[in-house]
């Protein structure tokens, strides 16, 4: 029932197996003390299904027999449950993708604050992962790029699953630069990750080389002349 006046224990005999234990001790603190007033569990149905249910409850009395009288609202809460754990769980498998991958891995929220990041990113800047906390990779961008990854930020953020490739320098902590390449990805709406998710590597090495041959080539050419 979704409001009644019951004796505690009935409810008590359909609760899954597993949580009874749990909620036995919640419950002689209850009596107790009257807290905590909510609280949520399993109860096994007459046809044997599981449902997940939350109760809050109040203490009205005790009966002459000892036992607990409580007022409680009972509401069945499997759906949202089952789509939380979901969640919960792709999200846990997204970390263990991402975390040792070889490339960068940064999400973001929609104002550029990063929410997470794997190891790789520390690496590519010289910093801590705490270093991160409450921060943007926009304050490691010179002004330039900053502005352009804020563009992106904006064009991405009304465009769910939408992609824009991209390339920045990044200040390292020794203060030499390093530039990345790579992809943004509108997954705001997706609920193991809720940000915009920052795949790149790093091509310093790559944009040098390409420059040195395009040096080269030019001083050949001259030399050809």
């Amino acid at each position: 029932p979704r409001s009644t006046l019951f004796p505690y224990t009935t409810l008590f005999r359909s609760i899954h197996p597993d949580d009874r234990e749990r909620v036995l001790a919640r419950n002689e603190e209850f009596v107790r003390t009257g807290g905590p007033p909510s609280d949520e569990y399993r109860v096994v149905l007459p046809d044997g299904r599981v449902r997940w249910v939350h109760e809050r409850s109040l203490l009205l009395r005790t009966t002459p027999d000892g036992e607990p009288l409580v007022h409680g609202v009972v509401v069945d809460v499997t759906d949202e449950r089952t789509s939380y754990e979901i969640a919960e769980r792709a999200g846990r498998l997204f970390r263990a993708l991402v975390e040792h991958a070889g490339e960068g891995v940064t999400i973001v929220n929609e104002q550029g604050v990063v929410v997470y990041q794997n190891p790789t990113m520390g690496k590519v800047v010289g910093r801590p992962p705490e270093w991160f906390e409450g921060r943007t990779p926009l304050d490691l961008m010179p002004p330039e790029d900053a502005a352009r990854a804020r563009d992106i930020l904006a064009a991405l953020r009304n465009r769910p699953g939408a992609q824009i490739p991209g390339e920045f320098r990044l200040r390292h902590r020794n203060g030499w630069g390093r530039i990345v390449a790579g992809l943004a990805t509108n997954l705001l709406n997706e609920p193991a990750v809720r940000g915009i998710v920052l795949n790149y590597r790093d091509v310093t090495e790559e944009r040098d080389m390409t420059r040195r041959l395009r040096e080269a080539e030019g001083r050949r050419q001259a030399l050809l002349e």
